[in-house]
């Protein structure tokens, strides 16, 4: 018998599960980078009260909130308490977002280009989650699969414009949000149909796997039968 996914610690789809679930440490640690995000975005427009100084954080928050929304996506769905390589690939997540943090607190305004490059750090980490997530849970590829593609598109728009001189670099950075934005909100039109389908086929896997065993064995038997009449 082959060991669940669960048990050999690789991503796995969580779209069965009943009842409360305890936030693991990692995550509530995530959380908390996060906190310390908004706190210097906010802490931004009292340092330069204005409408450009507003205008600059709430950006930063949205871009913020985004790769928040991504990381919560994929906990739900495919983290495993058990997956060691999740577990390495999360610290280096957290690196980034300190990194943004830190760009943030050094004055934004004369730092643009640092908090992109960290954004598009924490972003291609996500992808390469998203990625696992495709190579693991096959029955759970459309989905991931889409992600992929139109994260991998925006992550690239961030890297290029974090090597293009401005105005350019403003262009594609916008365009990359955009791309992701809208292929989030597009996503949430197949995500439940494809999930539920997925669960079903599991579930339907495992009611059939001892049915499959006991009718190959009755037609090995039955075959046997026959070469020895």
């Amino acid at each position: 018998m082959a060991p669940s996914p669960t048990a050999t610690g690789r991503p796995t789809l969580r779209t069965r599960e009943r009842g409360h679930r305890q936030a693991a440490w990692s995550e509530l640690f995530y959380d908390l980078v996060f906190v310390v995000i908004v706190s210097q975005i906010a802490q931004s427009i009292v340092d330069d009260p204005g409408w450009s100084s507003l205008a600059r954080a709430g950006t930063w928050f949205v871009i913020a909130w985004w790769a928040w929304v991504n990381e919560v996506f994929y906990t739900t769905r495919f983290d495993n308490d058990t997956d060691r390589a999740r577990r390495f690939i999360g610290t280096l997540q957290l690196i980034a977002l300190t990194l943004l943090a830190a760009s943030i607190a050094r004055n934004g305004s004369n730092d643009v280009r640092a908090i992109a490059g960290a954004y598009a750090l924490v972003r291609t980490v996500q992808v390469v989650e998203l990625w696992r997530a495709s190579h693991y849970v096959p029955e759970a590829r459309p989905l991931t699969h889409y992600f992929v593609r139109a994260n991998g598109a925006a992550v690239v728009l961030w890297w290029v414009g974090v090597t293009l001189p401005e105005p350019w670099s403003f262009w594609l950075w916008g365009a990359g949000l955009a791309v992701g934005l809208v292929a989030g909100v597009a996503a949430r039109c197949m995500s439940g149909p494809v999930l539920r389908r997925s669960a079903r086929a599991c579930s339907a896997a495992r009611r059939a796997g001892p049915k499959t065993r006991r009718i190959s064995v009755d037609g090995r038997a039955a075959t046997a039968g026959i070469g020895f009449r």
